[in-house]
């Protein structure tokens, strides 16, 4: 019959759906981000002192009991605080926590503390190079008078001599006592070719000049 026939018809066209689910997306877990350790540089050399040779046997006394890095020394007792006298064995070898000496003369003994170890320059860092400051900017020796003869000459100025005591400088001048006719005068020109030891007055932070 009818009802029958228009049931077969609906069966065949009926169209099935299947449903496809999504699979379950796992949920992510977000990773911290990696600290980073940051890389210690080496101290550059530049933070040590530079050895000094400011006087030998408390002369002048000024500049005694001395500081770190400063010569000459000849025990414990020379160095400011627990400062220590470092005896060097030979010109070149090097004076812990201090810069320099390599090219000296003379084993100058320096004060350093117990705790200083010897200073490499850094493989990875290079040292800028310093141009020298020009000779002609320091002033040269002048002998212009002793023991206050004539008087208008005295108190000396820097690089004058002779001096035989600080009282003999101006200002804050020292007398620089030199032992030998060729010691160099830190801070000052000339002397090479005396014939005398004159002492000469001088800064307290001079250097020795060298061309």
């Amino acid at each position: 019959d009818w009802s029958k026939f228009a049931a077969n018809e609906i069966n065949e066209e009926r169209i099935t759906y299947v449903a496809i689910a999504s699979p379950t997306a796992k949920p992510t877990t977000a990773v911290p981000p990696t600290t980073a350790v940051p890389s210690i540089s080496p101290q550059p050399t530049s933070t040590y002192p530079r050895l000094k040779y400011v006087g030998d046997e408390w002369k002048p006394k000024s500049v005694f009991p001395l500081s770190e890095c400063e010569g000459d020394c000849d025990s414990d007792h020379d160095c400011k605080n627990d400062l220590i006298c470092f005896e060097r064995h030979g010109t070149i070898e090097p004076v812990p926590g201090c810069l320099g000496g390599e090219d000296e003369s003379k084993g100058t003994d320096y004060c350093s503390r117990k705790d200083a170890e010897i200073v490499t320059a850094p493989p990875t860092t290079a040292v800028p190079s310093i141009s020298p400051q020009p000779t002609s900017t320091y002033p040269r020796l002048k002998y212009v008078g002793d023991e206050w003869k004539p008087k208008s000459v005295f108190p000396l100025s820097e690089c004058e001599g002779d001096c035989d005591s600080d009282h003999d400088c101006k200002n804050d001048l020292i007398c620089f006592e030199r032992h030998g006719t060729i010691e160099p005068v830190p801070g000052c020109l000339g002397g090479e070719d005396e014939s005398k030891g004159t002492d000469y007055c001088s800064r307290k932070d001079a250097e020795i000049v060298t061309a």
